[in-house]
């Protein structure tokens, strides 16, 4: 009973810190709801692109994923970043780096 009791005792913190293990690419892999807007209201491809660009990042390519604009760019400090950009507001969702 007691071995149960402390075995309990320590997986509830794991439970609690599983969410926190899942950051990086397994996040952004699964990253793909930026709005619930139908595609006629989205900004171009070009329009977010043009974005980043003007957020310092060097535009290699980008592509829809899901409900988002995915877009690859190359910081100042050339670190490749994997950027998530809403196709409606052109509000930058979520970022990951790539290298």
């Amino acid at each position: 009973m007691r071995k149960t009791a402390i075995a309990l005792a320590l997986s509830i913190p794991l439970m609690f810190a599983g969410p926190l293990l899942f950051t990086g690419s397994a996040l952004a892999d699964s990253f793909d709801k930026c709005t619930d807007e139908p595609q006629e209201k989205w900004k171009t491809q070009k329009e977010i692109e043009d974005v980043a660009t003007g957020a310092g990042y060097d535009v290699r390519k980008s592509k829809i994923k899901g409900s988002c604009y995915e877009v690859y760019g190359v910081g100042k400090d050339g670190t490749l970043m994997e950027l998530f950009y809403n196709p409606v507001t052109a509000e930058l969702m979520f970022t990951e780096k790539k290298g």
